[in-house]
């Protein structure tokens, strides 16, 4: 199998992003959690559509088929989590 390899321009935020991302790679992260740790937003404020329109930015830039998802997934009603490689489990679902 080979994997095709190409260089992606991200801007600072969506860096910001898929770096905090993937310190968690395989956990699911609310848009809460990721209002606090990318810009920096006090606990209940900020806009989860600030998330999703970031998301779907970045999904654009590094999925084959944004439509069709394989590394960034969107977890209904808890939030976002970006594939773990090293690990074939599924996502960790809050309790």
């Amino acid at each position: 199998m080979t994997t095709l390899q190409k260089t992606v321009l991200l801007t600072p935020v969506e860096f910001e992003l898929a770096y905090n991302m993937m310190l968690s790679a395989g956990q699911v992260l609310s848009t809460e959690q990721l209002l606090r740790e990318v810009w920096q937003y006090p606990p209940g404020t900020g806009s989860p559509e600030l998330v999703r329109a970031h998301i779907k930015n970045l999904r654009n830039k590094i999925e084959p088929n944004p439509k069709e998802p394989v590394y960034i997934k969107t977890v209904g009603r808890f939030g976002y989590t970006i594939r773990d490689d090293q690990s074939p489990a599924s996502p960790n679902l809050p309790a």
